[in-house]
Formats: C-alpha cells, sequence, structure tokens
C-alpha cells in the first residue's frame, strides 16, 4: 500500500489544542492506532508523537468494555491522554 503525505493527510505538528480535549491532552498521533516509533502505518515520512492528522483513530484501550462514566479513566489509564 501507497502512503499519503504529511499534506495529503492533513498532518499538523504541533496540533492546536482544539484538539487537546481533556487536560491538555488527547489527539495526538502517539494516541493514534497507526502509529509506531517515531513512524505512520499509513502516512510517510518522520512522525512527531505529538503531532496529529486528518486519519487519527484511538488505539484499543486494553480492557474488554468501556462503561459511560469510567471511559475518561480509562483512557487516562492506558495513556490516550
Amino acid at each position: 500500500m501507497k502512503k499519503l503525505t504529511k499534506t495529503q493527510s492533513g498532518y499538523i505538528n504541533p496540533p492546536p489544542k482544539s484538539l487537546w480535549p481533556i487536560n491538555g491532552k488527547g489527539i495526538r498521533c502517539k494516541t493514534c492506532i497507526y502509529f509506531k516509533r517515531n513512524a505512520c502505518a499509513i502516512v510517510s515520512g518522520s512522525i512527531h508523537p505529538q503531532a496529529c492528522c486528518n486519519l487519527w483513530a484511538l488505539k484499543k484501550p486494553k480492557t474488554n468494555f468501556i462503561c459511560g462514566e469510567d471511559i475518561e479513566d480509562i483512557l487516562i489509564d492506558n495513556e490516550y491522554y
């Protein structure tokens, strides 16, 4: 599969604070399912962990279920925020 360019993906480094929903953290490459070791499975080039793009998708939590009020605690515990 050919990777997208940073421009095509809407890559921003650093992302605007509007994408940091809780405690100044949130939508960043390091919390994305496609990110691994300063690289992205679908965007070409070196990827900064604090950046983000339009293709961001949350990594699957290490727990099997998420229930209402517990979601923030689970995400924080798993370092998604």
